[in-house]
């Protein structure tokens, strides 16, 4: 196994055009500052992936679809956003962002990467941490942030996620069979399946609508109750619960034969 580190310039990993215009309005007008550090990740064995953060994004992408023969990279940027005129606070604030990361074989074959990201700053709420990976074969995702979008992409494995803030994507060519949970606040959430997936769907939204599109499988409702903000049904039968819960935001599940390549319903943040 091998992370090997090197330097590497700010990168915002939200997809979107948006965030890429934004953050460098940012840095010059609202007194943002940044580091990265950069590693490569030499792994083509399944990699599970834990993160622990106190804010910010984590997206993450596995590389089944390009055979798996190419390594893997992982990217991690503090951020500290003061506000005009506090460039200097927001400088010295990255000092007190910690980062600990480990990666190391758990079962012959099966690797496990966890990240913990935690600020001792008196005032947290300026600060981030942004998370990218992308690897070989990506397996189980557990993810824990606020204030922060977490987008999943080609896992063949179920995950745990919550959040605040921040849209929640889950999205993958491999058949999903385990349970699942995503959980934010003011965001939507978009979860796109392959065929072979399975699973008990229990998704219910405040304030929002819940939308599903099965073309594939057999898709039951198992609730009366069932209506505009709530959706609670069966995906061949799977016992393995689909849980996601949001506020004020609309929920989007489906099942196609190309999950990967299908419009989004989501606006890119």
């Amino acid at each position: 196994m091998a992370l090997g580190s090197g330097c590497g310039t700010p990168s915002a990993p939200q997809p979107g055009l948006l965030k890429t215009v934004v953050t460098p309005f940012h840095e010059v007008f609202r007194g943002h500052e940044s580091t990265s550090e950069q590693l490569s990740i030499d792994i083509f064995e399944p990699i599970d992936v834990q993160v622990h953060n106190f804010a910010g994004d984590v997206v993450l992408r596995g590389r089944h679809g390009e055979g798996g023969t190419k390594g893997g990279s992982l990217s991690i940027t503090r951020r500290a956003i003061h506000g005009f005129g506090r460039d200097d606070e927001a400088e010295a604030s990255l000092a007190d962002i910690t980062i600990r990361h480990e990666l190391r074989e758990v079962l012959p074959g099966r690797f496990l990467l966890t990240i913990d990201c935690t600020t001792s700053h008196e005032e947290p709420w300026f600060q981030r941490v942004d998370i990218e990976l992308e690897v070989s074969q990506l397996g189980a995702a557990n993810i824990t942030t606020t204030r922060g979008h977490v987008d999943i992409r080609e896992s063949d494995h179920g995950c745990a996620v919550e959040t605040t803030q921040g849209t929640c994507r889950f999205i993958s060519r491999r058949a999903i069979v385990e349970p699942m949970t995503l959980v934010t606040s003011d965001s939507p959430i978009e979860v796109r399946l392959a065929p072979g997936s399975r699973g008990h769907i229990d998704a219910e939204t405040v304030g929002g609508s819940v939308y599903s599109r099965v073309k594939i499988g057999r898709w039951l409702l198992r609730d009366s109750r069932n209506d505009g903000d709530s959706l609670h049904a069966s995906l061949d039968e799977g016992a393995n619960r689909i849980v996601l819960r949001t506020s004020d935001a609309n929920i989007y599940f489906s099942v196609t034969e190309t999950p990967d390549t299908v419009f989004s319903l989501i606006d890119e943040l």
